[in-house]
């Protein structure tokens, strides 16, 4: 099975910040022999709550150096830095990978995908975008993939009150909110 999980991973394009390379394909890779745990679909859980991606695995990495990545089908979360949050920030982290799925690397979009389900389905309030911000965001100096945090936190606010346009590190864009709403 880690060998099947490994050649998966080998052949995947990936969508984690500094675009495909063999030094994160070499760290899944390492993680999946070393104690990686790679979770069927819909099988990992964030307090009680389920939660699914599609057909998206999830690869529980310890070794991974952010809270969460993606690739094409597979969704990888650290769960040393996923436990220091709250629950809702978790879901979030997840959907925002999950929303890569659907999105590709577009960070801005990611964001906006999550944030509209989270409302959608009840489990994510305004106040909960405000922690998320000053938790994971307000510091943060962007990249070329994020924007800095002060103008991402507005981005995460305008998404929650249903405002479409959402700027991206490189460029504005216009988001069709019915296609946010139809992302599952």
């Amino acid at each position: 099975m880690r060998f099947l999980c490994a050649l998966t991973i080998a052949f995947l394009g990936l969508y984690l910040p500094g675009g495909p390379g063999a030094k994160a394909q070499a760290l899944l890779l390492s993680d999946l022999a070393d104690g990686g745990r790679l979770l069927p679909a819909g099988t990992y859980k964030i307090g009680n709550r389920r939660m699914r991606c599609g057909n998206a695995k999830t690869l529980i990495s310890s070794k991974f150096w952010d809270y969460g990545g993606a690739l094409p089908g597979l969704i990888i979360l650290n769960p040393h830095k996923m436990n220091t949050l709250p629950r809702r920030m978790r879901m979030f982290v997840y959907e925002h990978e999950c929303a890569h799925q659907t999105v590709g690397a577009n960070e801005a979009r990611a964001d906006c995908t999550a944030i509209t389900k989270g409302k959608r389905q009840g489990w994510l309030k305004r106040r909960d975008v405000q922690h998320i911000c000053q938790r994971l965001f307000i510091h943060s100096k962007g990249d070329k993939y994020h924007l800095p945090g002060p103008q991402r936190c507005r981005q995460l606010m305008q998404c929650y009150d249903g405002r479409s346009t959402t700027v991206t590190a490189n460029r504005t864009t216009q988001q069709n909110p019915r296609q946010s709403r139809e992302i599952k």
